[in-house]
């Protein structure tokens, strides 16, 4: 990510709109892991944004907050990644963070092609999808978080 500031747009799964400011790629990570404490499990987070906007940058940061230890890098030619998290959540398992990069996919068809169908909604993932629009992921389920990086 460049050094530049970001404005992210996030909107809730009520509609409500929240903008932050974001002065580096360390408070972007930072905003990830923050993001991430909030998670129960079953959430989708579809990230918007230009090449090199962020996006992989706060997915870094979710998956920090998910007690993923792992180097975290954009599914681009994979098309999927995923992590298993080390955070206790009280009784529960950790959380893992299926990553997904949609940007080469074409409809939901091909997400379910790649397995995606089976971590989208479990309840012991957090599923983080870059370029949502290119699959049609919004309008077959309703992220937790659709969060636009300008």
């Amino acid at each position: 990510m460049n050094p530049t500031e970001r404005t992210l747009t996030i909107t809730d799964a009520l509609g409500n709109i929240h903008t932050v400011r974001i002065a580096s790629a360390e408070v972007m990570e930072g905003f990830g892991e923050a993001l991430a404490a909030q998670c129960k499990g079953g959430e989708l987070i579809a990230l918007k944004g230009d090449l090199g906007a962020g996006k992989t940058t706060l997915t870094k940061g979710i998956a920090r907050g998910l007690g993923i230890a792992e180097d975290i890098t954009s599914p681009t030619f994979v098309l999927m990644k995923v992590y298993a998290g080390n955070k206790k959540r009280g009784d529960s398992a950790p959380l893992s963070l299926c990553h997904i990069d949609a940007y080469r996919l074409s409809t939901w068809h091909d997400l379910e092609a790649i397995g995606a169908d089976e971590y989208i909604g479990h309840p012991d993932t957090v599923t983080v999808i870059e370029w949502p629009e290119q699959a049609g992921v919004l309008e077959h389920c309703a992220p937790a978080w659709s969060i636009a990086i300008v």
